[in-house]
């Protein structure tokens, strides 16, 4: 497979991954309503995918670079976090805020790779990511979402420095491991992470109603296998600032899906939007994407 080619399928993966993202919030909301915590959700979530990411990982060969399954056990540990921390904002401020600064993680990626790294910011990422976000925030404005730094809002925004470290975790640990032993590592590590902390709070993990359990079972299948797969999939062909802005994608998914299963009615501002982030995904994808060599991609 070629640079070029290996790029646009790795783009590809991460907005087929976004695009299912997008269950994610409704999943959420419905296993709430039938009686979830916010830590049950994430464990559920974890352990419901497991089984079939097992079945896809126990095929690949073990690779003989011991610190990818450190950087995938970190990247699972602060994608719990980041997951706990955007939960809990929930319950401060609307989805819409919560949903529109989660989307500041770009940012933090481009400043963090160029403060620690040293890499300076191709114009046209940093084009991408501005666009990008203004049409996240034109979705996140017609859904409700209104600026302020309120407690969820501050909650939010430090979500969002944590996605950007899972992303950036994430990366280093599929420079030498598989999509799925590299998602396969990170559900294990969140589980545990999830399960220890609600158990030490006291939540409860069981008395869910059915719809709830159903929902969960959506989430672990849809979200985190068949979306975090391919995200996980996407991660090993493009850098992590473009695989972030393509993410992007999810606001766009959720507008759809609440139209679908909802009845939630379509705006201009929503074509607007999804405009904007189409075209911060172009710009994004203009950059070079050149990875370093690996020893496993798929």
């Amino acid at each position: 497979m070629t640079q070029d080619k290996s790029s646009i399928y790795g783009l590809n993966g991460i907005l087929l991954g976004g695009l299912l993202l997008g269950f994610s919030g409704i999943f959420t909301k419905w296993a709430q309503q039938g009686g979830a915590g916010d830590l049950g959700v994430g464990f559920f979530r974890m352990l419901f995918a497991l089984p079939f990411i097992y079945l896809l990982a126990i095929k690949d060969p073990h690779p003989r670079v011991r610190v990818s399954y450190w950087w995938a056990w970190l990247a699972g540990v602060i994608f719990a976090i980041d997951l706990s921390i955007w939960h809990l904002s929930l319950h401060y401020t609307t989805a819409a805020n919560a949903t529109l600064l989660i989307g500041l993680a770009p940012c933090w990626i481009m400043l963090i790779e160029f403060f620690f790294k040293g890499k300076r910011p191709h114009t046209l990422a940093f084009f991408g990511i501005l666009f990008a976000f203004m049409g996240a925030a034109l979705l996140a404005i017609s859904k409700g979402a209104r600026f302020g730094l309120g407690y969820g809002e501050i909650l939010a925004s430090i979500a969002s420095i944590f996605y950007a470290l899972f992303m950036l975790s994430m990366n280093q640990a599929r420079k030498y491991l598989s999509a799925r032993r590299a998602l396969f590592n990170v559900s294990i590590s969140s589980m545990v992470v999830f399960g220890s902390i609600g158990l030490f709070l006291g939540e409860s993990f069981t008395t869910f109603t059915p719809h709830a359990w159903k929902s969960l079972l959506g989430l672990g299948i849809v979200v985190q296998f068949f979306g975090w797969w391919a995200i996980s999939w996407g991660m090993g062909y493009i850098k992590p600032t473009l695989s972030s802005i393509g993410l992007l994608v999810q606001p766009i998914a959720t507008i759809v899906i609440g139209w679908w299963l909802l009845a939630e009615n379509l705006k201009p501002i929503h074509a607007l939007g999804a405009f904007f982030i189409l075209l911060g995904i172009f710009l994004g994808s203009r950059t070079d994407q050149k990875t370093d060599p690996v020893s496993t991609r798929e």
